[in-house]
């Protein structure tokens, strides 16, 4: 069924202007963003499609452009305005931090922990904050199933410092669910922290989660 089928007040945008985009579902603010289907197919069933193959509106935040593109109905259009929409959300989630205000290993774990456990892979997030403390930058990288971090020490300190950033956060889990550190593990974070030193830059911490807890490089050095 085509939006145009519908009762002029249940189609997406007709309800949404009368009786506010809040009262939208899920998959009605994503055929909003979608705009329309293809051959006897509507936007309302792409987005269906979407959140099932998904499995549910968080897995969205964590979807690259290759993965939208195996939706039918999502050409690269569709797919960017969609992308973009998500980066948005990851960035109004981030500026919500005060701007004065350094995360404690508490907070950060209790932030990603949600994130984490939808993820069946090894994932890593690199939190760039400047000399206040204020966060300015959340860079997501996909890095494969390794329990190890996968990613070199110069790539992190580059976009650390592309951002104007003077220091940062690593965050990654592992998908075993053990959160101790690997040999690998120790190894990277101590490269890590002398390489950001000679520029300049400091890790504020290291931390990984795993299925029942995580693990703090700067909690174990006190």
């Amino acid at each position: 069924m085509r939006f145009s089928d519908l009762p002029p007040l249940e189609r997406p945008r007709e309800k949404a202007l009368h009786y506010g985009v809040d009262t939208l579902s899920n998959h009605e603010l994503l055929a909003l963003l979608i705009g329309s289907g293809y051959t006897d197919t509507s936007a309302s069933d792409v987005a269906y499609q979407l959140l099932s193959e998904s499995g549910g509106l968080l897995n969205l935040l964590n979807k690259t452009i290759y993965d939208l593109l195996r939706i039918k109905g999502i050409g690269e259009g569709k797919a960017l305005r969609l992308l973009s929409c998500f980066e948005l959300v990851k960035r109004i989630g981030i500026s919500h931090n005060k701007p004065d205000f350094l995360p404690s290993t508490i907070d950060l774990y209790q932030k990603y922990q949600t994130k984490f456990s939808q993820i069946q892979k090894e994932h890593v997030y690199l939190i760039i904050l400047d000399k206040k403390k204020r966060v300015l930058h959340e860079a997501s990288l996909y890095l494969g199933t390794r329990k190890e971090v996968s990613c070199s020490a110069i790539e992190i300190i580059q976009q650390v410092i592309v951002h104007n950033g003077n220091c940062f956060y690593l965050i990654h889990n592992h998908p075993s669910g053990d959160y101790h550190p690997s040999e690998a593990d120790i190894t990277f974070t101590a490269d890590l922290i002398n390489k950001a030193k000679k520029l300049h830059v400091e890790m504020l911490d290291h931390i990984i989660i795993g299925e029942s807890g995580y693990f703090s490089f700067r909690n174990s050095e006190s």
